[in-house]
């Protein structure tokens, strides 16, 4: 396999001044679109100015659901091959991969918040688990959950006891499973689909998608409280997730580009979407909705996307690739209260 080796640190010290000459002229309220940098059988940046190319793998692999793990040096990512899917681990910094799991019918990966270990849905005709496994050996599977209907991990409290999980029975529904005794409480379940959860940083806020208006759009609400909360996107959007506080939500609008928004949240006196920036355009990066298939970096600079082969589309196999796009948040306010 080609090993792409990071040039973060010749990046640093060969752009750095070209990227705060950027960012010192940007305006509050300006809008700032990324622009796809050095298309190649590598993948893309998005890019806000400079060549920031910094591919994690030269492989090409039908990739879904990249996460990124809390510390930012590893990916958790399913792999399907020849109609099996399995969890592989990518080190961001030399591209290496290796498979967590060799069952064939493991997807969906979720990291703990601690970071040692990957939690996937595994399963099929009927018989469904959560299961988790630890990262780099050291402890055994544990399942966490079962069900006769599909079910699957959407995001980790930052309390690492209780996870929210999606349950496909005759529509998607949306629970929480407190791991340490196995009891689950409904979050929400209607006659639509509600999916791709995610969890604010401090736990306090649950962000999902729901088809209850025709067509998807991104929602969000306490945890805590019940309702269907406030909608975030307006015609069409999906995939959500949080940035490093509960005042930045990406998502993706659903209209064939699945380009990215950044909406701005304000939780004090109460939920309000005070804003709404284009980010990066989507056309070139694969995206199937019901959860995400992109990734903050936990350092507030770069996002985890998957870059599609125009010509293998069909097959979509893609490639796990960074970019610089959230330093323009460092310099323009969002006017959302943390």
């Amino acid at each position: 396999m080609d090993v792409v080796v990071s040039r973060r640190a010749v990046l640093e010290a060969s752009q750095g001044a070209d990227r705060q000459a950027l960012l010192e002229n940007l305006q509050e309220g300006a809008v700032v679109k990324g622009i796809v940098k050095n298309i190649t059988d590598y993948g893309a940046f998005v890019d806000l100015g400079g060549d920031n190319v910094e591919p994690v793998t030269a492989e090409w692999r039908r990739f879904t659901a990249p996460r990124l793990s809390p510390d930012g040096e590893q990916i958790a990512v399913a792999i399907v091959d020849a109609g099996e899917t399995d969890i592989w681990i990518v080190d961001v910094e030399t591209g290496t991969m290796g498979p967590l799991t060799t069952s064939g019918d493991a997807s969906a990966p979720e990291w703990t918040p601690a970071g040692d270990r990957v939690t996937f849905a595994s399963g099929s005709a009927g018989s469904y688990a959560i299961k988790s496994l630890p990262v780099g050996g050291g402890g055994p599977e544990e399942t966490l959950h079962t069900s006769t209907s599909p079910i699957w991990p959407e995001s980790w409290h930052r309390d690492g006891v209780r996870l929210v999980f999606r349950e496909d029975a005759t529509s998607s529904d949306l629970l929480l499973l407190d791991v340490s005794d196995g009891s689950t409480t409904t979050l929400m379940s209607t006659d639509f689909s509600e999916s791709g959860a995610a969890l604010s940083p401090n736990g306090e806020l649950l962000a999902y998608e729901s088809d209850r208006g025709g067509s998807n759009e991104v929602y969000i609400r306490r945890l805590d409280e019940q309702g269907v909360g406030l909608a975030v996107s307006n015609g069409g959007g999906n995939e959500p997730v949080w940035g490093r506080d509960n005042s930045v939500l990406y998502y993706r609008t659903v209209a064939g580009s699945e380009d990215l928004v950044v909406a701005s949240i304000q939780t004090d006196p109460q939920l309000r979407v005070t804003g709404s920036e284009a980010g990066w355009g989507g056309a070139d990066f694969w995206s199937v909705g019901m959860r995400a298939h992109f990734d903050a970096h936990p350092d507030g600079q770069r996002f985890l996307v998957l870059n599609q082969r125009s010509t293998d589309e069909g097959q979509q196999k893609m490639i796990v690739i960074l970019n610089w796009f959230e330093e323009l948040k460092q310099r323009v306010p969002t006017g959302g209260s943390q």
